[in-house]
């Protein structure tokens, strides 16, 4: 994480050369945000806990309690926020959570911060007479 222009895959190569552990918690620190990364170029600002647990454990072949830790470390050191989605959160809370990456849980927040407030002021609505709208050039 920490080399520019280093990119997670070759940065997992070298550490495997060079005799890192498997289970390495940085190393799935790394592979978390790397996961998070690679989704928000497809245009998701968040993913949902589970499904990210799953894919950690499949791309980097560690143990589940691996990743639950290095997700409870990203969340302590803020480079991620594990937020609640579900409205009725079920007994494995694990279903109804979203991880961000920092910076867009914090721009998703502020987007919907400035929704509200527009949402809450007076507008003025013009009325449409639509059968002449429709015979307009």
């Amino acid at each position: 994480m920490d080399i520019f222009g280093i990119g997670f895959i070759a940065a997992n190569r070298i550490a495997d050369s060079l005799g890192f552990e498997q289970n390495s918690l940085v190393r799935a620190e790394a592979g978390i945000i790397y996961v998070l990364h690679q989704i928000s170029e497809d245009g998701h600002v968040y993913y949902p806990q589970n499904l990210l647990i799953e894919k950690s454990i499949e791309m980097l072949g560690v143990d589940k309690d691996v990743v639950l830790q290095a997700l409870k470390k990203l969340e302590t050191t803020r480079a991620i926020v594990i937020d609640e989605i579900g409205s009725y959160p079920t007994a494995d809370s694990l279903e109804t959570s979203a991880v961000y990456l920092f910076k867009f849980h914090v721009s998703e927040n502020g987007v919907a911060s400035k929704l509200k407030v527009l949402m809450r002021r007076p507008h003025a609505r013009r009325t449409i007479d639509a059968p002449k709208a429709v015979t307009w050039p």
